[in-house]
């Protein structure tokens, strides 16, 4: 090192050296054990503060359960019936894991921080690629990710997204190491696209293929000094063909699963995993249900804690320009993230958790730009030192909030006390209907072994008179609402109250609702589920 020179700017061949203490340990070093410690201990009381979450964390489980029962792995079963709105690869994993411990809760409520782990580990591995020269953007990246807010609540549900994650970044990890020459990469996009389809259906493709078909854009590589990109990686000439049969590598993985399905299924259940999850999802969505804009205002917590930083906001500002015109690591980040963002937002069937496998490549562009301006502002130890502490107080803030919630968690959204119910009145071999569309709430949690009847509310008087001993799940904004038979059992499900009824009267008599509020016999304030 030359004289003068500063230990925290030292310049070594990959990155920048960072500062070390009296004892010889790297800031990074320390910051390795103590901040995946933290991040345990914020989900660990996250998934300890609250129950499975219905309808979908209770549906998805659910689902497995039904398939673990039957041994059918093959198509997705829910209520009896095949389940054709999501593919089986949440499922096979949960069914992956019971294998070994048998059906357990918590190893199906363990996917998700497993998959954001995984994640974390890709987005190191594409940073290294991307910025080879910077080792400090694959040091933050992760650290970022796993602190940003969206991703540290929605990486601890039972969510299809955070599989889908894992296998968008396996693909673009392929579409880089293409282009730098690796042949390998061409089995990275078939596998990354392949398992995307088989995690959520077609739509990998919204957050895949425009890396693929902006490559003349984002791959400035040819526009540097002595830059040979052609001879690195397929020409651009050969580029479509190469990715399209990588493409359709991916696309015979996702067949090698759905026509078999497809012949076991049924008409119906081929039908809808052929037709359903890609031209009738497109139809159905430009019902307007969001506004075009909905997605704008989420984005101020979505990003949170990085958005409120001052030194982000400054080194967006002051390098985006500038960086874009030159970093082919940046314009690959925005070539994912604006068309995707862009596309969802014309879609009106809007939810927070679909832009998840896009909050990797914003915090890798983050990252990316707070990393040049620490080296040139000889600031780099500075910075990271304070992505630690920031990450630190997210996953405080996490765990903090997740004890302050449990309570109000348990008492609005546990459904395992109306599933214990229906559980006992299952096993003395009565009948049991349901309310409407059933969408498994109860099944999983309840161990259940038969379908719930699905009757439509009117019909609900004629269905107790036929089954005198029988029970009908329903729903009511209010406990004491009037309805059909007695009400033998009453619980709290968020703004409304499950109420289990029966044409007889029970030896058991009704359990009083899980609601601690003065005001029970009023009709309850409306609250929205989370």
């Amino acid at each position: 090192m030359a004289e003068g020179t500063p230990p925290t700017v030292a310049r070594a061949g990959l990155g920048v050296r960072q500062a070390t203490d009296p004892s010889g340990r790297s800031p990074w070093r320390i910051a390795a054990g103590l901040l995946p410690a933290a991040w345990l201990a914020s989900v660990a009381v996250a998934l300890a503060s609250r129950p499975l979450l219905p309808i979908d964390e209770t549906r998805y489980a659910s689902v497995a359960w039904e398939m673990w029962r039957s041994g059918q792995y093959l198509v997705p079963y829910l209520n009896g019936a095949p389940y054709s709105d999501k593919p089986p690869l949440l499922f096979w994993l949960i069914l992956a894991g019971w294998r070994l411990v048998g059906p357990v809760e918590l190893w199906a409520r363990l996917i998700g921080p497993a998959c954001g782990v995984v994640s974390l580990a890709l987005v190191a591995a594409l940073a290294k690629r991307l910025w080879p020269e910077r080792g400090s953007v694959s040091r933050m990246a992760p650290i970022m990710l796993a602190a940003t807010f969206v991703w540290l609540v929605y990486s601890t549900l039972l969510l299809f997204d955070t599989v889908l994650t894992v296998c968008v970044l396996i693909a673009v990890i392929g579409i880089v190491d293409t282009r730098h020459g690796r042949r390998s990469g061409l089995v990275l996009i078939a596998v990354g696209t392949g398992l995307g389809i088989v995690a959520k259906g077609p739509v990998v493709f919204i957050h895949v293929l425009p890396a693929m078909l902006l490559v003349r854009w984002w791959d400035v590589r040819r526009n540097e000094p002595g830059g040979l990109p052609d001879r690195a990686g397929p020409g651009l000439r050969r580029w479509p063909l190469a990715v399209a049969g990588a493409t359709l590598g991916g696309v015979g993985i996702a067949l090698a699963w759905a026509i078999p399905a497809a012949m076991s299924g049924g008409p119906d259940y081929a039908r809808a995993i052929f037709v359903g999850q890609t031209a009738g999802r497109v139809v159905n969505s430009f019902a307007h249900r969001r506004p075009l804009w909905w997605y704008v205002p989420n984005l101020l917590w979505m990003l949170l804690p990085w958005i409120l930083w001052p030194l982000a906001w400054r080194s967006t500002r002051m390098r985006w320009r500038d960086r874009l015109a030159r970093d082919t690591g940046l314009r690959l980040c925005s070539a994912i993230v604006v068309p995707a963002f862009a596309i969802f937002s014309v879609v009106s069937g809007k939810q927070v958790h679909y832009l998840l496998p896009e909050v990797p490549f914003v915090t890798l562009a983050v990252a990316s730009l707070l990393a040049d301006g620490a080296q040139e502002a000889a600031a780099d130890d500075r910075a990271a030192r304070r992505v630690r502490w920031i990450a630190l107080a997210a996953f405080g803030l996490l765990a903090a909030v997740s004890l302050v919630a449990i309570r109000p968690l348990h008492e609005r959204y546990d459904l395992r006390p109306v599933a214990t119910h229906l559980s006992s009145i299952e096993r003395a071999g009565e009948p049991i209907a349901h309310e409407e569309r059933y969408a498994g709430q109860y099944t999983f949690l309840g161990r259940l072994r038969h379908p719930l009847v699905e009757i439509p509310r009117d019909s609900i008087p004629v269905w107790l008179t036929r089954h005198p001993t029988g029970r009908v799940v329903t729903y009511a904004r209010s406990p004491n609402a009037p309805g059909p038979g007695i009400a033998e059992f009453v619980h709290r499900l968020g703004n409304r109250f499950v109420i289990v009824r029966t044409a007889s009267p029970s030896d058991r008599k009704a359990s009083p609702p899980t609601v601690h509020d003065d005001r029970i016999r009023h009709e309850p304030p409306r609250i929205e589920n989370p």
